[in-house]
């Protein structure tokens, strides 16, 4: 979520933020990921991702004051994706 936030500028609508998300992990999220949960209808993994964003908020990574339905990164949250960059680009 942090790789997709940065890929869109630093912030994004839910909607967008998600969809580069499901791009990225395409390939590893299974039926059961993709299955509607009971209680709401709402699909699995986006679910999850919610329950993310919100822990996200928790440890700084994320705004916890942007608009409703934008997620927006911190400095602490840059730093992270610059960090997780540094990590993928090493040998």
């Amino acid at each position: 979520m942090l790789e997709a936030l940065a890929q869109l500028g630093g912030a994004g609508r839910t909607e967008h933020v998600l969809q580069l998300v499901e791009q990225k992990m395409g390939a590893v999220l299974n039926d059961y990921d993709r299955s509607p949960l009971r209680s709401n209808g709402s699909i699995r993994w986006k679910n999850t991702a919610q329950w993310c964003r919100k822990m996200m908020v928790q440890e700084g990574l994320l705004e916890s004051s942007s608009p409703r339905g934008i997620w927006k990164l911190t400095e602490m949250g840059w730093a992270a994706v610059n960090e997780l960059s540094r990590a993928e680009s090493a040998p």
